[in-house]
């Protein structure tokens, strides 16, 4: 199949846009109509009564979805909205959501989807247009929108302007790709992950292509986040940041058609392919890096937590009965401390235990949910094993805790 034509002037570019804004208000209007959704009331409202739920007008799924099944559903959603940090911040860093992307999205995006063109800028949001692949029949563009969380900071920021570009390039991201893969598979984990670029808003759970939550972004869009890694694509946001910082009054936000001879700059841009090796790599130091932050903060808190405890004691010794009485009740605190992290502890090796046998039995077609369930009981007999316990003890921890 013959690859589409780029448009080469403004005004086609302009086209493109009234297009894709016709497309976009299309699927909207579609979505109205769309019967066999499953809902986060209807998630909720199941869970509440405890006897699963049957999707009405589904025809593609199993009908009915059981306590369990829905369970499930929400542990993925909480498993990703921990990874990205969900909603509390917007955006995710370009690294996290390559690292998070399928390996088979990223061998097609580097295989099949040869170039991704910025052609408008709004404020920190970037649109670009990116040629199909061919793949299912569709011989023309996808529009893939991508907005720097971090542009307005690039603004004010004191870097060069080329620096500033690179830097909010590689930062946090919002995006969004009106193909098929990310609309029924990665628009929805994109909302709950913080890093959907909205509207649409996905509330609806992709119970059939993709309900283990797997992947992040469609081949179109790792294709155009590599591409913002190009210097030839930092060099025309540079020139944009600099625009809008010399505006007249606010911030320039109004959208701006990229130029004819950015155009020409922009055919010299070179995405650099994804190693899906090192996107691992990168990925989890982000997380290492993440979980160390969290440990130097939680340490400073105890820092000081211990000096207002020293400064409270010093302040009570005057007081001896009172004092020993207070020192008793720290005692507790801290046995109660020290128990609560070890439930905490035991916490996070059963659902790690839980994640990994529901995952391979994802990818090799068993059941997630028994799965689950026999990870639960040969942990707690080799929990019991490791500190001379009963697995009745470990179990009965299990159940009073709702690990």
């Amino acid at each position: 199949m013959a690859e589409p034509q780029l448009p080469t002037r403004v005004m086609e570019f302009k086209e493109f846009e009234q297009a894709f804004n016709a497309q976009r208000k299309t699927n909207a209007q579609e979505r109205q109509f769309v019967e066999g959704t499953l809902s986060p009331t209807m998630i909720e409202r199941a869970l509440r009564k405890g006897t699963g739920i049957e999707v009405p007008g589904e025809k593609q799924g199993k009908g009915f979805y059981s306590n369990q099944e829905l369970q499930a559903f929400r542990k993925m959603i909480k498993r990703i909205q921990g990874e990205t940090g969900g909603t509390a911040s917007r955006g995710a860093p370009v690294k996290q959501i390559l690292g998070m992307s399928a390996r088979e999205d990223i061998k097609r995006a580097n295989q099949q989807i040869k170039y991704s063109r910025l052609y408008q800028v709004r404020g920190g949001l970037l649109k670009f247009t990116v040629p199909a692949s061919g793949e299912s029949g569709f011989d023309g563009f996808y529009q893939v929108r991508v907005r720097l969380e971090q542009w307005d900071g690039a603004l004010v920021s004191g870097k060069r302007w080329e620096k500033a570009a690179a830097d909010a390039a590689a930062g946090r991201v919002s995006v969004d790709c009106q193909c098929g893969r990310h609309q029924y598979w990665y628009r929805y984990l994109a909302g709950v992950g913080g890093f959907a670029l909205t509207p649409p808003t996905e509330k609806d759970f992709p119970k059939i292509r993709n309900p283990t939550l797997d992947g992040a972004a469609c081949k179109h869009i790792i294709k155009t986040l590599q591409t913002l890694q190009s210097p030839t694509v930092h060099r025309v946001l540079a020139q944009e940041l600099e625009r809008q910082a010399d505006a007249v009054g606010y911030a320039n936000i109004t959208s701006r058609y990229l130029s004819q001879k950015d155009h020409e700059t922009l055919k010299r841009a070179r995405a650099r392919k994804t190693d899906q090796e090192s996107v691992a790599k990168a990925y989890k130091d982000y997380l290492q890096s993440v979980k160390g932050m969290k440990k130097a903060v939680k340490a400073e808190k105890k820092r000081r937590d211990k000096v207002e405890v020293e400064t409270e004691n010093k302040r009570l010794r005057a007081q001896q009965k009172l004092a020993a009485r207070k020192l008793e009740q720290q005692q507790e605190a801290n046995r109660k401390l020290a128990a609560e992290a070890n439930i905490n502890k035991m916490a996070a090796q059963l659902n790690k235990a839980r994640m990994d046998a529901v995952m391979r039995a994802a990818t090799s077609g068993g059941d997630p949910q028994q799965a689950a369930i026999r990870a639960a009981d040969e942990f707690a007999r080799s929990y019991a094993a490791e500190n001379s316990m009963d697995p009745a003890q470990v179990q009965k921890i299990i159940e009073e805790n709702q690990l």
